[in-house]
């Protein structure tokens, strides 16, 4: 029976790669270690790489797969970005395929020394004094880097001593990228006059972190007093945030507590810039209404709370939601009937619907088997609240509740016969016409996660 594969080693043949590919096999056993090769596809050179690579995991007795990557579709800025996050995406596909339980990378404390002058050097924040991390999750994958702690000219001596055959990457020469500037002309100069700098440098780096993890403790607690209601959550299930109570914090802190709440949502980190524009926006502005996008979501402020949405799908028939009130005509071609189920996912709504036992609602063997149309919101549709409220319009009752004026329209409504039974963020009709004899239940709308 063959060895269960314990790792996949991101391999481009270099000098750190080879190292780490020695040193897991010895440590590990070949058999269950499995070595990954990502041609890029930017420079000829390149070519002749993948058939190294095979040349040496089979010398070390490991199983070697080698992936092609499609030529970018972006500016050349983005190449190097680009060619990170898919050599990452690749890796890790191929480990969670092979059943590896983790992915090595060889990143070393050089590799970290360089990566915290380049986001100095770029302007970059306490978050991004962080480095690169030793231990860290990556699309289901655990990224293990070995390497860390030890400088290059380590592992120059370990692939001497073992006699190591590895790549020269001619593109680590340009000067041109600001890490090769670094690593070939900046650190040689430091090093000649502080020869301590780049040891110094990362104890700095590790007391940072101490600094980051206390400001971001207090940004927890700005943010867990911010929050208006844990039930009512939105997108990534983060409650709205009162944007008040955030404006009321000294300025570090409310930067902090916003940049947060911005991770929680799963966004990327924005840049100072950015930050400031929001901040401007949803925090500090007079109007009780803002948007601002940011990483594909629609960050927004309404009256006093803040939300992250994503346009909602409409899969349902009929005219699009752009067009004016008088064009949009209730769509009548979907239903709903309840077989006595719990709850009941809707057709083209993000959400669920839940039929829950209650003194007062509508009655349950009314309702059991009946055909319900399932509709949008349209001009002048109305609802009764109460039992001895007159008719109003649900515009005006979402207001009344809070609604956002965006979420309206992707709410369902039941309709049976001319008359509204129910909308979401609202609630049940009341009106005395419903059949209400034995046991009965309410309605309720539970909104799905965007």
């Amino acid at each position: 029976m063959p060895a269960p594969v314990v790792a996949a080693v991101a391999f481009s043949g270099g000098l750190d790669s080879t190292v780490l590919l020695h040193a897991a096999a010895a440590a590990l056993g070949a058999a269950r270690v499995r070595a990954i090769h990502v041609h890029h596809g930017l420079q000829p050179a390149a070519d002749a790489w993948p058939a190294h690579c095979a040349r040496v995991a089979a010398a070390l007795g490991v199983a070697f797969e080698s992936h092609r990557l499609a030529p970018p579709t972006m500016p050349a800025a983005s190449v190097e970005a680009w060619a990170r996050d898919r050599r990452y995406e690749t890796c890790c596909a191929a480990a969670l395929r092979l059943g590896a339980g983790v992915l090595l990378t060889a990143h070393h404390a050089d590799d970290q020394v360089e990566t915290l002058l380049m986001r100095i050097a770029r302007g970059t924040g306490i978050d991004g004094l962080e480095g690169i991390r030793a231990l860290q999750q990556r699309e289901g994958v655990t990224l293990l880097r070995p390497l860390l702690g030890l400088p290059r000219d380590t592992l120059r001596a370990y692939a001497q001593r073992h006699a190591l055959d590895w790549i020269e990457d001619p593109s680590n020469l340009d000067p041109s990228h600001l890490r090769n500037a670094f690593r070939h002309q900046a650190l040689p100069a430091i090093d000649a006059v502080a020869p301590h700098f780049r040891a110094n440098l990362l104890q700095f780096a590790a007391r940072l972190d101490d600094a980051r993890a206390a400001v971001h403790a207090l940004a927890q607690i700005d943010l867990a007093r911010a929050r208006i209601d844990t039930r009512a959550e939105g997108a990534a299930g983060v409650a709205p945030i009162d944007a008040d109570l955030l404006a009321m914090l000294p300025a570090p802190r409310r930067a902090v507590a916003l940049r947060c709440w911005i991770g929680e949502l799963g966004l990327r980190p924005p840049t100072q810039a950015r930050l400031r524009v929001i901040e401007a926006q949803l925090l500090l502005s007079a109007g009780p209404y803002a948007c601002v996008a940011h990483d594909g979501m629609l960050l927004r402020r309404h009256r006093r709370a803040l939300h992250a949405t994503r346009a909602p799908a409409r899969t349902l028939p009929g005219p699009p939601a752009t067009d004016p009130p008088s064009a949009r005509a209730p769509d009548r071609d979907a239903s709903v009937i309840w077989r006595g189920e719990a709850s009941l996912q809707l057709p083209g709504f993000d959400g669920r619907l839940h039929f829950d036992e209650a003194a007062d609602g509508v009655s349950a063997q009314w309702l059991l088997g009946r055909s319900l149309a399932l509709r949008r919101p349209w001009p002048g549709a109305r609802l009764r609240p109460h039992p001895k409220a007159r008719q109003r319009t649900l515009k005006n009752l979402w207001q009344e509740q809070g609604v956002p004026a965006w979420e309206r329209p992707g709410l369902p409504l039941l309709q049976h016969g001319e008359r509204i039974l129910f909308a979401a963020g609202i609630g049940m009709d009341r009106s005395s016409e419903w059949p209400s004899q034995g046991p009965c239940v309410r309605l309720r709308w539970q909104p799905g996660r965007v």
